[in-house]
Formats: structure tokens, C-alpha cells, sequence
């Protein structure tokens, strides 16, 4: 990219030098290497021109048209939904971090995929009916290489989302439970601390009609058990939703017939990568998964 000043001056010095900046802080947020080719200074401010190169850190996935979602953060290396699994999918180049919500019993709401502990912490407690403080005690035993985190434990979706921020990773969101009004009107507020607009997914359709009703601009995925239905179309075409599908229920002409309605899918329950090619062939717009290289390695 090369910014030229002409012969506008001082002012048209100091307007290539915010352009300049702008567009620096652009690449770098998104995950972008810059690197200054040439610059020249102006007489008395800002820049004359200047020419930067803008670089993907490497050719991956990530840059097509397939975007992949990372199940739970790095499962495969850290017990899921928690912020060591977060960190290592976020550090190794992921996007899109996907996480679950529930809430406990003193409305705090933390990421956890079932709503009983044993699994993950060894115990027979139900987050709903324990207090945030009494989850914290319990440590993460489960999950993969669980004994390299000592003290790990349950994190909030604020701390969630703050390492998504640390990142410049995307939010996605599942909602476990059957949200109440309010409910997802808090949790919006908190959706709202990202600094890239999440997406929010759920097999119930009445919160994410709620949230759509408080949030014109989140991305929202209504995830479907089975194949796409008739309701779920119209619910896409009338709230802005986008479909969360397994594999096993799509193919070219779903993907193609969703596209040309103006609707994106979301791909799911794929384990190989030659299937994973397919569906990035076909144009999927997300694909979740677990394998961190799909994201990071070269087609």
C-alpha cells in the first residue's frame, strides 16, 4: 500500500500520516504483519509517502472464505473451556473461539459445557445450584493434560471473552439453557466488553430471538439437531440468523441454496480432514472443530 501526500501541503502531509496509522492499526488487529517499505517525512508534519506491505502470518485457512471455529479452545491440549485452552488455540493463530455458558446460582455467568462437575472437577454438583464462589473451590482434574493446570478452574464469560480481546480472537458463545429475558439482556452487556462482535449460538430459538430484539449487529447461530426446517429458514430470513448444521445433513446444493437466500451456515461434526476440504470447496462459511491445524497449515 503506498500513500502519496501530492501538493496539498501540510495538511495533506499530516492526512497521509493519519491514513498511515489508521490503516497500520487495521492490519495489526486483525492479525496482519506491517512492515514499512519506504517513508518520507514531510517538510514540518506528517509524511510526504509512504509504502507499507501487509502480510498474513502465513497462509492458512483462516484467510479463505472457511472460517473455523475452535471447540471449547484447544481441547486436544488443555482442558476444555478453560483459560489455558483459550490461550493456547488464541497464541497458535485461532480466530474463533468457541466456549458454553450456563449460570449459577448466584447469577454468575461461566463457561462449562455440562451443567454437572464430576466430569471436570470430581464432584456431584450441579452449577445452577451452587454459588460462583463454592464452583471456584472445586479445580479442573479433567480434561486433557488437566495435572500440567494446577489451580485451574471454572472462568467466568467475562474472563473468557477477555482473553478473545487478548487475542483479537471472535467469540462464539452457546447458550446451554432455555435464557430468560433478562438473562440475555445481562449477558449482552457482557457481549458487549469484545472488541470483535461475537456470535452467539443455541438449539433454543427464544433466546436468540431476544437477543436479536436488544442487538441488530451480533452474529447469531440457531443450531439445528437434525436437518434444516422450514421454521428455521424463515426464523433466518426474519431475524438475520445464521444455521448451524451437522455435516451429515449438508451438502454443495444446502450450502448453495442457503446463499443465494442470503444465508450462512455453519458446519459441524466433521472428523477428517478430506471431508473438511469438501466443505471448504462448497464454501461453508464457519466450520467447527477441534483440530487446530485446519486453522494454520497451507492449503
Amino acid at each position: 500500500v503506498t500513500l502519496h501526500a501530492g501538493t496539498g501541503g501540510t495538511e495533506a502531509c499530516d492526512w497521509t500520516n493519519m491514513l498511515f496509522r489508521m490503516y497500520s492499526r487495521w492490519a495489526q488487529k486483525e492479525g496482519f504483519e506491517v512492515e514499512v517499505l519506504d517513508m518520507l517525512d514531510g517538510d514540518e508534519a506528517g509524511l510526504k509517502s509512504v509504502t507499507i506491505q501487509v502480510k498474513a502470518r502465513g497462509t492458512s485457512y483462516t484467510y479463505t472464505k472457511t472460517n473455523f471455529i475452535m471447540h471449547r479452545g484447544l481441547l486436544r491440549e488443555a482442558p476444555e473451556n478453560t483459560l489455558p485452552s483459550f490461550k493456547l488455540a488464541g497464541s497458535r493463530g485461532a480466530k474463533y473461539l468457541e466456549c458454553d455458558v450456563r449460570k449459577t446460582l448466584d447469577g454468575v455467568y461461566v463457561v462449562a459445557h455440562d451443567s454437572n462437575l464430576m466430569r471436570m472437577c470430581g464432584v456431584d454438583k450441579r452449577i445452577e445450584k451452587i454459588t460462583y464462589a463454592e464452583l471456584k473451590s472445586y479445580p479442573i482434574i479433567g480434561g486433557m493434560n488437566a495435572e500440567l493446570y494446577p489451580g485451574n478452574y471454572t472462568p467466568t464469560l467475562q474472563e473468557y471473552i477477555n482473553v478473545c480481546n487478548q487475542y483479537f480472537a471472535t467469540p462464539v458463545i452457546e447458550l446451554k439453557w432455555t435464557c430468560k429475558d433478562a438473562e440475555v439482556e445481562q449477558m449482552n452487556k457482557i457481549f458487549l466488553t469484545s472488541k470483535r462482535q461475537p456470535i452467539v449460538i443455541s438449539f433454543r430459538e427464544k433466546p436468540l430471538i431476544k437477543l436479536r430484539q436488544i442487538n441488530s449487529k451480533i452474529g447469531i447461530q440457531y443450531i439445528m439437531r437434525e436437518g434444516i426446517t422450514e421454521s428455521a429458514l424463515r426464523d433466518a430470513r426474519v431475524y438475520g440468523f445464521q444455521l448451524s448444521v451437522s455435516s451429515a445433513y449438508v451438502n454443495q446444493k444446502t450450502i448453495d441454496d442457503l446463499h443465494k437466500q442470503g444465508i450462512k451456515i455453519a458446519v459441524w461434526d466433521i472428523t477428517s480432514e478430506q471431508i473438511m476440504r469438501q466443505y471448504v470447496g462448497w464454501k461453508a462459511d464457519y466450520i467447527t472443530t477441534e483440530e487446530i491445524s485446519w486453522a494454520t497449515k497451507t492449503l
